[in-house]
């Protein structure tokens, strides 16, 4: 009996360790330098709080995993392919032994989640906004007339201070003031940087979108820039694989401290893989190549419609203004526009001829007048799903064309619910399950790519974001807090310079300033 319960003792270990390996957390080779001792704590503690999961199992769930997870362990962080991993990160942080009050961590983690992507739709406006429009007359904005290391200093700052601004505990909401010392610096800064990357991640993909692929520019620009970024980013993966194959950190002391570490990027890079893999998937759908693009000034008529009626709540309006960034089709715009390139809504009214009538929008969208009987639910329920993701843009009508395409025509069941997508969309609940999400947005963007007339940038962008995603792996996986911050920092300036050597002597128009998203925050 005793050897019986060593050896099930040492299988599981066996089991544990092999996915911390598998997940890459330890190597088989043992390069990070820990102690077997280490090693056992952390395998061990694994073991610990599996057995508990395992005692909450019926006993019909149990009798189903049978044989495979007889040992557990298998399966031991499932969890994190389904991004449900905030237990299993508390209870790691518990065993750092750093200084870490349940009450201060969880008002932390709230502040974080609440104030993120605040910043990111900030973030994302910057870039989107600030940058070169060919019809724009340089003589009347001439001071705002910038070149393009100037919107990188911006994306930079910005950056920076909202990461240090989201780590300012001492100005939390929830409590007056927040003891420094109830969560160890420790855990804060790797906080920090981990959201740093985020960020800077977010940034070069939205660049990618609007400094290389964007529908203005002509193809044989697009396809100069794609090259010259695609390179860089192959060459550079390349050169990081190599320079950290054999890359070696003195080893942790507090091997629980980096498992927390590695977890933070581990779901991030695991979200990223999940996107990638339904953009590959998306790739091979063709429904879209049916579609006809909206023309411009419909788009112009639609936007000025919808900005005038959510004017209230949309966080890019403020003060009956109206920022307008892809109608260059419409230079008298242009002469519209204050020095933010702002437009009152009053000066707007004149491109509107007549207002959108529900018959003619149901006609842009299917191409006939005759409208379906499940439209208005089908809007109905996209709408409020766009209306809690402000960075999808509810009054682009392109936008509600792609979405109402993509969730009528795509037939694929979506796992794990084994449902269609419009089934999904339509149910209240299923609407904002991760996955639902996640197909909805990307196809929406396809379906964005194909009424701009780009359908291969898609494939483009999700190419160049591949490779994105595998340098940040390479990096991630270094232990040292300090020097992972050091080769992403390398990695940042090396592309953003890339960026720059690409948009030599073009100008760029810094139409969104620090003093415009201030007003836009308060």
């Amino acid at each position: 009996m005793q050897n019986s319960e060593k050896n099930l003792k040492k299988e599981k270990r066996k089991y544990v360790k092999n996915q911390l390996i598998k997940l890459g957390f330890l190597s088989d080779d043992n390069i990070e330098g820990y102690s077997e001792d280490r090693i056992l704590l952390l395998v061990d503690y694994l073991i610990e709080i599996k057995e508990k999961e395992k005692k909450l199992l019926s006993k019909e769930k149990e009798q189903y995993k049978k044989r495979e997870n007889h040992f557990l362990y298998s399966d031991l962080l499932n969890n994190i392919a389904n991004n449900d991993t905030e237990k299993l990160k508390d209870n790691i942080l518990k065993k750092t032994k750093l200084k870490c009050s349940e009450k201060e961590y969880n008002y932390f983690k709230i502040f974080i989640k609440n104030n993120y992507p605040k910043k990111l739709e900030i973030l994302r406006s910057i870039i989107r906004i600030n940058r070169n429009y060919s019809k724009v007359p340089q003589e009347k904005f001439q001071n705002i007339l910038n070149n393009y290391e100037r919107k990188l200093c911006q994306i930079a700052d910005y950056i920076n201070d909202s990461s240090n601004e989201l780590f300012n505990i001492i100005n939390f909401n929830y409590v007056n003031k927040v003891d420094e010392e109830k969560i160890s610096s420790k855990i804060l800064d790797g906080y920090h940087d981990f959201l740093n990357m985020k960020f800077h991640f977010d940034a070069m993909i939205q660049v990618i979108i609007y400094d290389i692929l964007h529908e203005s520019f002509n193809k044989e620009t697009r396809d100069t820039r794609y090259n010259k970024i695609y390179n860089f980013l192959d060459s550079y993966y390349n050169f990081i694989k190599e320079r950290l194959k054999d890359f070696k950190t003195k080893a942790s002391k507090n091997i629980f401290f980096d498992f927390f570490i590695f977890l933070l990027y581990y779901e991030e890079v695991s979200n990223w893989k999940e996107n990638i893999k339904i953009e590959e998937e998306i790739n091979e759908i063709s429904y879209f190549n049916k579609i006809n693009p909206i023309d411009k000034y419909t788009q112009l008529e639609y936007a000025i419609e919808e900005s005038m009626n959510n004017s209230e709540h949309n966080t890019l309006n403020y003060s009956r203004y109206i920022f307008i960034s892809n109608f260059e089709e419409f230079p008298e715009l242009f002469d519209l526009m204050n020095e933010n390139g702002l437009i009152e809504f009053e000066k707007l009214k004149k491109f509107k001829k007549e207002d959108i009538s529900k018959t003619k929008e149901n006609e842009i969208i299917y191409g006939k007048k005759k409208i379906k009987n499940n439209y208005d639910r089908i809007k109905e329920a996209l709408l409020d799903f766009i209306k809690k993701y402000p960075i999808i843009n509810e009054e682009n009508l392109q936008v509600l064309k792609a979405s109402i395409n993509a969730i009528e025509n795509y037939e694929p069941l979506i796992k794990p619910f084994r449902k269609k997508l419009m089934t999904c969309v339509l149910d209240p609940e299923l609407r904002y399950s991760k996955i639902v999400i996640k197909y909805l947005r990307k196809l929406i963007t396809k379906g964005i790519y194909y009424e701009k007339g780009i359908p291969e940038e898609f494939i483009r962008a999700t190419l160049l974001q591949k490779i994105i995603l595998n340098i940040s792996i390479e990096i991630s996986n270094i232990r040292s807090e300090e020097i992972k911050r050091e080769f992403f920092g390398e990695f940042f300036y090396k592309f953003y310079q890339t960026m720059d050597d690409i948009y030599k002597n073009i100008p760029i128009y810094n139409f969104f300033t620090e003093n415009l998203y201030d007003k836009m925050k308060s």
